[in-house]
């Protein structure tokens, strides 16, 4: 091995948090859209019930707040349920009139306490017709705690979505809901993805969101809105460029019945922070390091190990660092993936050179691969392309 020589094997593992599936309790927490108002099919009225159950030992006081979608009229004065008991769970039923007094509105729910509270919903039709007689049909959702929702720089995916037509009936649509979870402006970029996590490429330009301060908004049938073909298991991808939080949902409907399915957002990934990764080699896993910030790759480390695996006529091996900050801030695209390129000398004629192309994972992963390359150390000049993993330090 050359003057750089390599002390000891290096192996780096580098795995994901994961996410918690349960519904869980915050002291914020926000539901992004809640509906009073008429539905898509004739005679069609949706209502919105909340429970909120304090699972600590201490008694709570709950504050919330109601924000219009779109902003289309001022917020009301927030509701204050006092005295929420340890263990106990408060209901309120047609939440939008019973809170607020209002009549036909949609929007997003913010919740704020002392204590943590968890808080589920069922939004829901009231004017179904059943074998029975008129009854309802709804869907359940449960609010996402603050620390749960997606910052600059993150991304998130509603899966599953699926948009089908029938001549001009709708079959299948799906809408998506989010919603500005602070006082900041942020905008957001939407993808859509198909079931192999193929980008599906627009029919026409899709602008970026901007949302005000606590602004919901929806998407009503999101295959139209962002021009996309009409198909299935398809998946959107959120991903905040500035500003933050927010906390996102789908609804899939039947447009025969107007019978809604939650679809959940996924865990954040992506996220400023340090990314430990390899060059996931036969013999020698090398490590490199990217650091994120503001969204954007900033900075890497990568060692750069040369061997016959790389350069079949490299017998005494080559060992070189490459770090420092990039020459200019790397995003990752709206569905993740990015190009990192760093290159420096080595002194008497020799260059290091770092290639990564690699896309962000829905779970917070990195994968990729990453081409290093060697120029004038003799036999062990040459380039080799290897696999790229890592994830991002919690």
């Amino acid at each position: 091995m050359g003057r750089r020589q390599l002390a000891a094997a290096i192996l780096l593992v580098a795995a994901a948090v994961p996410a918690a599936a349960a519904v869980r309790a915050g002291t914020e927490s926000v539901l992004p859209s809640v509906a009073r108002a008429p539905g898509v099919l004739p005679g069609s009225e949706f209502r919105t019930d909340l429970w909120i159950y304090n699972p600590g030992t201490v008694t709570t006081t709950v504050t919330v707040h109601f924000y219009p979608r779109d902003l289309s009229f001022s917020p009301p004065a927030p509701a204050v349920l006092q005295e929420i008991g340890p263990g106990q769970v408060r209901e309120v039923l047609d939440a939008l009139y019973t809170l607020f007094a209002l009549t036909n509105a949609v929007g997003g729910l913010r919740f704020v306490s002392a204590q943590p509270v968890v808080v589920t919903a069922r939004i829901y039709d009231t004017a179904v017709q059943g074998s029975y007689g008129t009854g309802t049909a709804g869907q359940f959702d449960a609010a996402t705690p603050l620390e749960e929702a997606i910052r600059a720089g993150q991304s998130t995916d509603i899966i599953g979505v699926r948009g089908l037509t029938s001549g001009a009936q709708r079959i299948w649509r799906t809408n998506v809901a989010f919603m500005n979870a602070s006082a900041n402006p942020t905008v957001l970029r939407l993808a859509m993805l198909d079931g192999n996590g193929n980008e599906i490429p627009p029919t026409g330009t899709v602008p970026d969101v901007t949302l005000r301060a606590w602004e919901p908004k929806q998407l009503n049938d999101v295959f139209d809105k962002l021009k996309r073909p009409a198909s299935t298991n398809a998946r959107v991808r959120l991903s905040v460029l500035s500003g933050g939080p927010v906390v996102a949902l789908g609804s899939m409907l039947d447009g025969r019945t107007n019978d809604p399915s939650t679809i959940q957002m996924t865990a954040a990934a992506g996220g400023d922070g340090t990314y430990l990764c390899k060059a996931d080699k036969i013999t020698y896993d090398t490590p490199i390091t990217l650091t994120m910030s503001g969204g954007a790759f900033t900075a890497i480390d990568a060692t750069v190990l040369v061997t016959d695996e790389d350069v079949p006529t490299c017998s005494g091996g080559e060992l070189a660092r490459l770090a420092g900050s990039l020459p200019q801030p790397v995003f990752p695209d709206e569905v993740g993936r990015f190009a990192v390129l760093l290159a420096g000398s080595l002194g008497g004629g020799a260059m290091v050179s770092v290639q990564l192309d690699g896309r962000l994972t829905a779970s917070g992963g990195i994968a990729g691969t990453v081409t290093t390359a060697l120029t004038g150390v003799g036999a062990c000049s040459g380039s080799k392309t290897w696999p790229l993993v890592g994830a991002r330090l919690p």
